[in-house]
């Protein structure tokens, strides 16, 4: 049985975009030869309120191609704040490695470094509770961090579920 290591991003990483996340990527694929490797990356969008203001200029100044997409995208986050889900994950399949990407948003800007933050953990939470569903519980973390949020999320888990972690910061 395969050992699991579970690589955390501290940006994001979607099958359109893999560079903010390359050698989150490259890792993952060089370990998987012996391990079971996922990642989770996090997907901080933008607040909610903002989404709704831009919808209102595009719609002053006729800007109908927008609009339209704009539209649709504050449609979906409106639907899941009332239904509660402020927070949801994904599941995608980049060059042979699970990734687990978490979504989420605030309904209006967060006002300081610690609303940020709070944020970005519950986002990382869901993606990890996703993760915990398929595979259980990682016997190690690798968090790779830009400006320590990963890293965060790593203390969290070790604090909460006595995970071992490894930290890398890129920054």
């Amino acid at each position: 049985m395969k050992g699991k290591i579970l690589i955390i991003s501290s940006e994001q990483l979607t099958p359109d975009s893999t560079l903010g996340s390359i050698f989150e990527l490259a890792q993952a694929k060089i370990l998987k030869c012996e391990y079971d490797v996922s990642i989770i990356s996090v997907q901080n969008q933008e607040p909610l309120i903002l989404q709704v203001k831009s919808l209102i200029k595009n719609i002053v100044f006729f800007r109908l191609g927008r609009t339209r997409s704009d539209l649709l995208s504050v449609t979906k986050r409106l639907t899941r704040l009332i239904r509660g889900k402020q927070f949801w994950s994904q599941k995608y399949t980049i060059e042979g490695v699970e990734v687990y990407a978490g979504y989420g948003f605030n309904f209006r800007n967060t006002r300081t470094d610690q609303d940020f933050y709070d944020l970005w953990l519950a986002i990382a939470g869901t993606a990890y509770k996703h993760y915990k569903q398929d595979h259980g519980h990682p016997e190690v973390v690798h968090a790779h961090g830009r400006f320590l949020l990963a890293g965060l999320f790593a203390i969290k888990l070790k604090k909460e579920e006595r995970i071992r972690y490894v930290y890398t910061e890129h920054s």
